[in-house]
């Protein structure tokens, strides 16, 4: 169950996070500082996501 919950919780993260790099691509050019912290952080928060629940499930994502 908390596994669900932590999911649902960093879903909801990342939609945020897509929001803000969204608005940065649109109010600056693409190239851009913070566009770039936004792109980072996203993949940052996603391949902790993905760590949680491959750890958490004993790697059965994997098999």
């Amino acid at each position: 169950m908390g596994l669900i919950v932590y999911i649902i919780f960093m879903l909801l993260v990342v939609l945020y996070i897509l929001v803000r790099l969204i608005r940065a691509i649109r109010k600056r050019k693409f190239f851009d500082l913070e566009v770039l912290i936004w792109f980072l952080v996203l993949i940052a928060v996603l391949l902790s996501v993905f760590g949680v629940v491959l750890f958490t499930t004993n790697g059965l994502l994997v098999k």
